[in-house]
């Protein structure tokens, strides 16, 4: 079953507001790094076209699935050419083709938007964007494309659902390889000041 056409109006402001939420953060992190974002990986903090924004939102929803064991919203997310697509989201965003989107007014009003997440939904667009927003769209399109639930899912000319299960397990592993990562760094780390 496609999931083509949302009928449900606050699944689709939730997931705008996601996407609005984004941009907000794009916004501030161009003029501080208050956010714990850091402005000197970024490549280009002032540009968010169509592409990069729904795999944002796309992220996030996968960090939700892992943290909060429950997605951000209910539409299902489908496997285009470009990568994983949330199909309300592209409707919304297709007007703007490769626009950047920090220049429309009406996708840059955060406070309209603000009530539709809930501050744990917040807190994980943020961690999204601070992992993913200093890509570029099209490394992000490229990094989803290596991604176990886009590889499985995609079919030419077909619009597969990725399941959220699958998004998930993978990011679920992703998440816990950087744990350990990280762990290992730190264990390096004190190794140095032993005496």
């Amino acid at each position: 079953m496609k999931n083509n056409d949302v009928s449900n109006r606050a699944d689709r402001d939730k997931i705008l507001a996601i996407a609005v939420y984004f941009l907000y953060l794009n916004k501030l992190s161009a003029t501080k790094t208050q956010e714990g974002i850091n402005e000197n990986d970024r490549e280009n903090p002032d540009e968010i076209t169509k592409l990069k924004l729904i795999k944002l939102v796309y992220y996030a929803n996968a960090l939700s699935l892992v943290y909060l064991e429950k997605p951000l919203f209910k539409e299902a997310i489908e496997a285009w050419k470009h990568g994983p697509v949330i199909v309300s989201l592209y409707d919304e965003l297709k007007q703007y083709k490769k626009e950047n989107l920090m220049n429309i007014s009406s996708l840059n009003d955060y406070e309209r938007y603000s009530q539709c997440l809930t501050d744990e939904e917040k807190e994980i667009v943020k961690m999204a964007f601070r992992e993913y927003g200093g890509y570029t769209a099209f490394k992000l399109r490229d990094k989803t494309h290596k991604e176990k639930p886009y590889l499985q899912n995609y079919e030419e000319n077909k619009n597969n659902i990725i399941p959220n299960d699958e998004i998930r397990e993978y990011f679920k592993q992703v998440q816990e390889q950087k744990t350990q990562d990280l762990y290992e760094k730190s264990e390096e780390f004190r190794c140095l000041f032993k005496s």
